[in-house]
């Protein structure tokens, strides 16, 4: 029986490639933004490293917006940035 593969999945702030186990995932349900912790969840989703900097970039600029095709407030960036520094 053949070993499974982990998904390859790109950061959206490095464009680097990882397995998808080593990233975080954020997704849109409807209109609101969660880390996706089990990787299962509905909805368009986007890919973050585990870098301080990559976290950075992806919430101070626009990449997370573009990448799940919506706006998101910068109150629930904030949100999501003390979710990640607490687990």
């Amino acid at each position: 029986m053949a070993i499974r593969k982990s998904p390859i999945r790109t950061c959206i702030s490095c464009r680097a490639r990882y397995d998808q186990t080593d990233l975080y995932r954020f997704s849109l349900d409807g209109t609101n933004v969660k880390v996706d912790q089990d990787m299962r969840g509905n909805g368009r989703g986007a890919y973050v490293c585990s870098n301080s900097k990559c976290l950075t970039l992806a919430m101070n600029s626009d990449r997370l917006d573009r990448a799940l095709k919506a706006s998101i407030s910068g109150e629930s960036k904030k949100q999501l940035i003390t979710f990640i520094l607490d687990s």
